[in-house]
């Protein structure tokens, strides 16, 4: 066998390594998401199945802190009907930064934070879990606001404006 045939064959073994080696597969690659996406404003419904309160057109707000970092804001005055009270005006300014992770086209969302003491009550705890934005800008936040020893379960469902 003559040495170009040898070579040849030579360069036909090792192509295909070469091949395979040479270029990633994209396929594979972790899609990680762009925490930035999630930030804005997001416009929906407060909502506690417990205490029959449903309150409409509240803004929440998401904003950019880092990769793996956002800020949940809401601070509007909410009108409740509140079943054998009636019509309550609460003001309600709460701030808590939540970690994010990505997976399966939706970011998650957990943190919790206190604010100052409410007279007479003690302070306000605010703890977010099982919260999720997806890719579509709708969110479905789980916010637990706690004054005292009474949790209150609130289900938040919005859509990016």
């Amino acid at each position: 066998m003559n040495t170009i045939n040898k070579f040849l064959i030579l360069l036909m073994l090792a192509l295909p390594f070469v091949g395979f080696t040479g270029c990633k597969d994209k396929d594979k690659e972790e899609d990680k998401g762009d925490t930035k996406s999630i930030a804005g404003t997001y416009n929906g419904s407060l909502v506690n199945q417990t205490m029959g309160i449903n309150i409409q057109n509240v803004d929440i707000t998401v904003t950019y802190v880092s990769e793996t970092k956002v800020t949940l804001s809401l601070d509007q005055t909410l009108s409740v009907t509140i079943p054998n009270v009636g019509e309550q005006t609460i003001p309600f300014a709460v701030s808590c930064e939540c970690d994010v992770t990505y997976a399966d086209g939706k970011y998650s969302l957990t943190g919790n934070t206190q604010t100052a003491e409410i007279p007479e009550l003690g302070a306000l705890k605010v703890v977010i879990k099982d919260s999720t934005i997806d890719g579509s800008g709708n969110a479905n936040l789980k916010i637990t606001p706690t004054v005292g020893i009474m949790p209150i379960e609130i289900t938040f469902n919005g859509k990016k404006k």
